[in-house]
């Protein structure tokens, strides 16, 4: 099921047109101060009593009913779908397959593209990466969109700057913005639940940046965009360009890495007004660690080797983390929503890993029985296997039954269940049972 194609929405044309809001939270919430020259019918969400008192009070500042989406019957001239919203569930996609939809990040780019330099990035997995690292690089520019900072709280913005803005696959499913330069960093498989099917997951995640003018992707992922009919200038960068210090990375930070210095010097080549730094390389090489993205954290309890990952919510970026550590005494802790993704990249992963030195698995809910399972199942030989409640408790079982200094990843391979809250939640009790102390949060913006 590909939907149709996205209609190209700005500010000025939600002007005097009833709108219908789709969902709510932190993305809609910033954009609704900017409609009150629309008339908003009503933001419909799946049960209004559980609408947080901030959701509530920007609906009320504008005058705006919500509503349950059951009563939902269409007749606006257009909607506002917020990103997480399920966009192709039955009670929904008939009525948005008549309705034009945009998000709040498209019709961000479509309203000021023309006054920034627009970088979006997108990608399965390494898109936060490498939006932290273009922002590094990049003089005077600022970082948006998924990687948690809403592009509407950049209404106020000097023209000139860059906006380096990223994208998951709720939003690309509604993004017709065309954008100066696209990096697509990785293709494989996740949120399968939410868009139906693999094929339409990878066209949603593709849509923006086949609109793109410019776009830089992996070697292999360039050829696949030219077969997907893309028409724009393109760049594919191998695993092998710009050796040298970037190989001392773990090999998916190196890739990301790589896309983030082509993609940055090609902007400063295309815009006089766009300027780098000097050494990229080596700016990228001293970047901290970014919570939830192989943050290694000091523990003075033992002689482990702890890493945070838990931004890794799908089976191939907890892949690429135990590739970084093939050959050492492992322990992994997976487990989190089950979203039907395939785990071929994860078995094959921790199959290679403990051909070469012994590899452990603890499981978490929900679904890291299941995980553990099926690596089994598979034939892979695990030294020890267990499970435990939520991730401090895997720290203090792994503490207890780890018989050599280990490398111990936090990488899921699922989402966080609603229990736990997010992966932020994850990732701070995750730093707490391993340090001792809460550290704080890094800024994303430059």
């Amino acid at each position: 099921m590909i939907h149709r194609d996205a209609v190209t929405i700005d500010l000025q044309t939600v002007v005097s047109r009833r709108v219908d809001l789709l969902g709510l939270g932190t993305d809609i919430a910033a954009l609704l101060p900017h409609l009150t020259d629309a008339t908003i019918v009503r933001a419909w969400v799946d049960d209004p009593d559980h609408v947080t008192v901030a959701e509530r009070t920007a609906c009320a500042d504008l005058g705006v009913d919500i509503g349950s989406i059951a009563d939902w019957h269409g007749g606006a001239d257009l909607v506002i779908r917020a990103p997480g919203f399920p966009r192709y569930r039955a009670d929904v996609l008939p009525l948005l397959e008549t309705t034009p939809v945009t998000t709040p990040i498209d019709l961000w780019l479509n309203t000021y593209r023309d006054d920034h330099r627009t970088v979006l990035v997108t990608g399965t997995k390494g898109k936060s990466t490498v939006v932290t690292m273009l922002a590094a690089i990049v003089d005077d520019s600022v970082a948006a969109g998924n990687i948690g900072v809403p592009i509407w709280t950049l209404d106020r913005l000097e023209p000139g700057r860059t906006v380096i803005c990223e994208v998951s696959s709720y939003q690309g499913a509604d993004t017709a913005a065309t954008v100066d330069f696209a990096v697509l960093t990785s293709l494989s498989e996740d949120h399968v639940s939410w868009h139906g099917s693999v094929r339409q997951y990878h066209a949603d995640k593709l849509r923006p940046v086949l609109a793109a003018r410019r776009a830089v992707a992996p070697a292999a992922l360039a050829f696949t965009l030219r077969q997907r009919g893309y028409q724009g200038e393109l760049r594919g960068v191998a695993e092998t360009d710009q050796p040298g210090p970037l190989d001392a990375l773990p090999a998916h930070m190196g890739r990301n890495a790589r896309l983030a210095i082509t993609a940055a010097r090609w902007l400063s080549v295309t815009f006089d007004d766009v300027t780098i730094a000097d050494d990229p390389v080596r700016v990228l090489l001293d970047l901290p660690p970014l919570p939830g993205r192989l943050r290694r954290l000091q523990s003075a309890a033992d002689d482990h080797r702890w890493y945070d990952d838990a931004l890794a919510s799908n089976p191939s970026a907890a892949a690429a983390a135990v590739e970084a550590f093939s050959g050492q005494p492992m322990w992994l802790i997976v487990g989190g929503i089950d979203r039907g993704v395939d785990l071929s990249p994860l078995i094959g992963a921790v199959a290679a890993a403990s051909s070469r030195g012994p590899v452990s698995v603890l499981a978490i809910p929900d679904n890291g029985e299941d995980i553990v399972a099926r690596l089994l199942d598979a034939g892979v030989d695990l030294a020890q296997t267990g499970s435990a409640a939520d991730v401090a408790s895997a720290v203090e079982s792994i503490r207890g039954r780890a018989t050599e200094p280990s490398v111990v990843l936090f990488s899921p391979g699922a989402p966080t269940p609603p229990q736990h809250g997010n992966w932020s939640n994850r990732s701070q009790a995750f730093t707490d049972a391993v340090v001792g102390e809460p550290q704080p949060m890094r800024s994303v913006t430059h």
